[in-house]
C-alpha cells in the first residue's frame, strides 16, 4: 500500500472516529443530564417529605399516638388527587407550614434536608457538590445558601430541582443545586476512554507511517537494483558476442581482459545491492512494532474493560429499576387489598380507624385555618372565589412508624397497610401474587424495560442470582413478620441493552473495525517486507549464479588456456574451451531477453517471421535439454511431423526453452515433460506439461510480470524474466500464452499463435 494512501486512511479514520466519539459523548452527557435530573427531583422531594415528617415525629413526641394534626387538603381539580408521589409532596409543604403556624415549630434544618438528600442520591448513585437554596419569591436571589460548591470552575453538569415550599403563603421555598465534575460518573469516564483510545490509535498510526516509508525505501533500493541489473545485462551483449569470437580464435588475453572487466562491472552492481540490503537490514523495526504491539493490545483492553464496565452498569441500572417496579406493584396490590377491606368493614357498619381525639378548641382551630388557607391558595390561583377543597386523610401521631432515610418508602407503606389489614379483618384478603405478577410487567413495560416474571422462596438457599443475560432484584420479604420473599426475574437480551446505550457502544463496534483493520493492514506491511526480503535474496544468489560464475568460469578458463599449459587439442582443453562456450551462450541468452523486452517496451522489436517447423525444434529441445538437465529428464511429443507456424525460429526457441527450463527447475527429482503441438480454429496451440510443483490459482497471472516468481520453497536460481519475456514475445506475435495447473502436481503452459 502507498504511503500516501495508509496517511490517508489513517488521517481519515481517526478524524472519523474523533467525531463519532465527540457525538455520542454529547449525546451520552445529555442522557446523563437528563436522568441526573429526574433522579436529583425525585430524590429531593423524598428528602423533604423524610425532613419534614422526620420534624413532626421529633418535635411532636409528646402527643400521643393517633392524634390527629391536621387534615389534608388539596384543590379538586388538580393532578395532586390522582398522583400518589404529587399528592404527597404537596401534603409535606402543607405539613411545612402547619407545623410553623398552629405548632409553633421552626423551619426545617437546611442541615437535615442537605444530609437526607445526600443518602437519596446515593442511593441513586449519583454523586457530586451539593448544596440547598433558601429563597423568597417576592426578593432577588437567595437568602441562605447550605454547603454551597457549586461554583467550582471545573466543567461539568450543573442541576437545579424544582421548589419545595417551606411556607406557601409568605412565599419562602427551598431548593437544591447539585454540580457534577465532568471527572465523575460515567461522562467521565467515558471522555477518558476515548482520549486513551485516541491516543493509542495515533500511536498506531503513526507506526503505520514509519513502518510504510520504511518499505516505500525498501521498494526503492529494490527498483535501483533492478534497474542497475537490466542496464548491466543490456551493456552485456556486445562484449559478451567480442569473447566468444576471440575463444573461438583462441585469443585467450583479449577473452581474459573482457571477462576480467564484465566480472568487475558485475561485482560492483553486488556489491552495491549487498551494502544497500546490509543497510536496510540495521535499520530494525523493533521498536516500532513493540509500539504498535502495545498500543494494540492496549486498545484491546480497553475495549474489554470498557465492555465489561457498560455491561456491569446498565445492568445495575435495570436491576435498579426493575426493583422499584417490583416495589410500586407490592405497594399497589397491598392498596387494592386495603380498599377491599376497607369496603367490607364499611359494610359491616364499623368505623375503620379510632383516633384519641384532639381537644375540641384546638382541632376547631386548625381546620379553620387549613381551610382558610387553602382559600387564599385558590385565590392566588386566579379564583377570588375559592372553590371547595378536596379534603383528603388525615396526619397523625404515630410513634411506631420506621422512618429509613434512603429505603424505598413503597416497602414500608406496603408493611404498614397490611399490619392495618390484619388488625382489622385478620386474614380474609390473603396477598395475592397474581395481582403483583401482572402489576410488576405493567410497571415494566410502562418504562419500557423486558417482561419479567416473580420468583417466591422461603430459604435463602432458594434465592436466584444474576446471570450473563437473566437479571434479578433484590428480595424481600412478602409479610414483615414471616419468611416468605420474593424477587423479579427478567430475561434481558443483548439487543436491549445495546439498544439502551448505543452511544457507549458505537464507539466500540468503531474501534473493533479499526482493530481489525490495523491487523489486516500490518499483515499487509509484514507480508510484503517477507516478500521483498525474499527477493533481494533471490536476487543476489541469482546475479552470482547466473552472472559472476559464469563470468569467473570463463576468466579461469582463459587464464589457464592462455598459461599454455594445456595443448590446444587436448581433452581436458576442449573440455574448457566447451564449457567457456556454453556459459558466453548463457549470459547471451540473459542479455537477449533483456534487450528483446526493452525493445518490446519501446516498440521497436523486429520480428522475423518464416515458416517454422516444429516437430524438429521440439526435437532439438528435447536432445538439448537431456544433455544439460541436472536431473533425468523423460520427455513425451506429440507433434505431426508437417506441422508448421509462422514465427520468428529465434524467438519462438527461446520461448519454448524458457517454458522447457522452467518445468525442470520447478520439477521433482524426476521429471517427465510432454510437449504437444496441435492446430486449431484459432491457430497452432503449444503446450508444456510438467510433473512440478505446480503453481498456486494466486499466482497465475502474477508470474508473467517482470522480476516475480513462484515461492516454490526451493533455491532456484533466475531473474524472473523468463515468463516476462515469454508473454511479451508471444503477444508481440499476435498471440497469447495461459497456464493450468492444479497448484500441487502439474503446470501446463499454453502458447496459442495465429496462423
Amino acid at each position: 500500500m502507498k504511503l500516501k494512501s495508509v496517511v490517508t486512511l489513517s488521517v481519515g479514520a481517526l478524524l472519523l472516529m474523533a467525531g463519532v466519539q465527540v457525538i455520542c459523548t454529547l449525546y451520552a452527557y445529555r442522557s446523563v443530564a437528563a436522568q441526573a435530573e429526574e433522579a436529583l427531583d425525585k430524590s429531593f422531594v423524598r428528602a423533604f417529605r423524610y425532613t419534614v415528617m422526620d420534624k413532626r415525629e421529633r418535635s411532636l413526641s409528646h402527643y400521643p399516638d393517633g392524634t390527629i394534626l391536621y387534615f389534608q387538603c388539596v384543590p379538586p381539580d388538580s393532578s395532586y388527587a390522582v398522583d400518589n408521589e404529587k399528592y404527597t409532596f404537596y401534603v409535606a409543604q402543607q405539613e411545612s407550614a402547619v407545623l410553623q403556624d398552629y405548632y409553633g415549630l421552626p423551619e426545617i434544618s437546611l442541615d437535615t434536608l442537605c444530609m437526607n438528600l445526600e443518602n437519596e442520591l446515593r442511593h441513586e448513585g449519583i454523586s457530586g457538590v451539593l448544596s440547598i437554596v433558601k429563597g423568597k419569591e417576592d426578593e432577588a436571589g437567595p437568602r441562605q445558601v447550605y454547603a454551597d460548591g457549586t461554583d467550582s470552575r471545573w466543567p461539568g453538569l450543573r442541576m437545579v430541582s424544582g421548589k419545595a415550599y417551606l411556607h406557601r403563603t409568605k412565599g419562602v421555598y427551598v431548593q437544591s443545586q447539585l454540580f457534577i465534575p465532568f471527572y465523575q460518573g460515567i461522562v467521565g469516564r467515558f471522555l477518558l476512554f476515548n482520549a486513551t483510545t485516541l491516543m493509542l490509535m495515533l500511536l498506531v498510526v503513526g507506526t503505520f507511517w514509519s513502518r510504510s516509508r520504511r518499505l516505500r525505501k525498501q521498494q526503492a533500493g529494490i527498483d535501483r537494483q533492478k534497474q542497475n541489473f537490466y542496464l548491466q545485462a543490456k551493456n552485456m551483449e556486445s562484449p559478451m558476442w567480442r569473447m566468444k569470437e576471440d575463444i573461438a580464435a583462441s585469443a585467450w588475453e583479449p577473452a581474459r581482459e573482457a571477462s576480467r572487466h564484465l566480472l568487475d562491472a558485475v561485482e560492483e552492481t553486488l556489491t552495491e545491492a549487498k551494502l544497500e540490503n546490509r543497510k536496510l537490514q540495521k535499520r530494525r523495526w523493533g521498536r516500532f512494532a513493540f509500539s504498535w504491539w502495545l498500543s494494540l493490545v492496549g486498545i484491546v483492553l480497553l475495549m474489554a474493560f470498557w465492555t465489561v464496565y457498560i455491561y456491569r452498569t446498565l445492568k445495575q441500572e435495570t436491576i435498579d429499576g426493575a426493583q422499584v417496579c417490583l416495589e410500586q406493584a407490592f405497594n399497589s396490590e397491598a392498596g387494592a387489598r386495603f380498599e377491599k377491606a376497607f369496603d367490607a368493614v364499611e359494610a359491616s357498619g364499623e368505623s375503620w380507624l379510632t383516633y384519641t381525639p384532639m381537644p375540641t378548641r384546638q382541632a376547631l382551630l386548625q381546620l379553620d385555618s387549613l381551610l382558610k388557607h387553602c382559600w387564599v391558595e385558590n385565590l392566588s390561583r386566579g379564583n377570588p372565589d375559592g372553590e371547595p377543597v378536596f379534603m383528603g386523610n388525615v396526619t397523625t401521631i404515630d410513634h411506631s412508624s420506621k422512618l429509613l432515610i434512603g429505603a424505598n418508602d413503597q416497602i414500608l407503606g406496603a408493611y404498614h397497610t397490611q399490619g392495618l389489614i390484619e388488625d382489622r379483618v385478620g386474614g380474609r384478603f390473603p396477598f395475592d401474587k397474581a395481582y403483583v405478577d401482572s402489576a410488576f410487567n405493567g410497571e415494566l413495560r410502562r418504562k419500557d424495560y423486558p417482561v419479567g416474571r416473580l420468583h417466591f422462596f422461603c430459604s435463602d438457599s432458594d434465592s436466584l442470582a444474576s446471570g450473563l443475560t437473566t437479571f434479578v432484584t433484590r428480595a424481600f420479604r412478602v409479610r414483615e413478620e414471616q419468611p416468605e420473599k420474593m424477587q423479579g426475574v427478567m430475561q434481558v437480551p443483548v439487543s436491549y441493552l445495546v439498544r439502551s446505550a448505543w452511544y457507549l457502544f458505537l464507539p466500540l463496534v468503531q474501534m473493533l473495525v479499526f482493530t481489525l483493520s490495523c491487523i489486516y493492514i500490518q499483515w499487509r506491511i509484514a507480508r510484503r517486507q517477507r516478500k521483498q526480503g525474499q527477493f533481494r535474496r533471490d536476487f543476489t544468489y541469482a546475479m552470482i549464479h547466473d552472472m559472476k560464475s559464469p563470468l569467473q568460469s570463463v576468466l579461469m578458463g582463459s587464464q589457464i588456456m592462455a598459461s599454455g599449459k594445456l595443448g590446444e587439442g587436448s581433452e581436458k582443453a576442449a573440455r574448457i574451451v566447451s564449457a567457456m562456450q556454453d556459459e558466453c551462450d548463457h549470459l547471451l541468452a540473459l542479455s537477449h531477453r533483456v534487450v528483446t523486452l526493452t525493445q518490446i517496451e519501446r516498440g521497436e522489436l523486429q520480428l522475423h517471421k518464416t515458416e517454422v517447423s516444429l516437430r524438429p525444434l521440439l526435437d532439438d529441445l528435447c536432445a538439448k535439454f537431456r544433455l544439460k538437465a541436472p536431473k533425468p529428464v523423460s520427455f513425451e511429443v506429440d507433434c505431426a511431423d508437417g506441422l508448421c507456424v509462422t514465427a520468428d525460429a529465434f524467438c519462438l526457441r527461446e520461448v519454448l526453452s524458457n517454458l522447457v527450463d522452467n518445468a525442470v527447475k520447478y520439477s521433482r527429482r524426476e521429471v517427465r515433460i510432454r510437449l504437444s503441438a496441435l492446430r486449431t480454429a484459432g491457430g497452432v496451440s503449444i503446450r508444456v506439461r510438467d510433473n512440478g510443483i505446480g503453481i498456486p490459482a494466486r499466482d497465475r497471472q502474477r508470474i508473467f510480470g517482470k522480476f516475480e516468481r513462484v515461492a516454490s520453497g526451493r533455491l532456484v536460481t533466475g531473474f524472473g524474466l523468463g515468463l516476462s519475456f515469454v508473454r511479451q514475445v508471444v503477444q508481440a506475435h499476435g498471440g497469447m500464452v495461459s497456464v493450468q495447473s492444479d497448484g500441487r502436481s502439474y503446470s501446463e503452459f499454453v502458447v496459442l499463435l495465429p496462423q
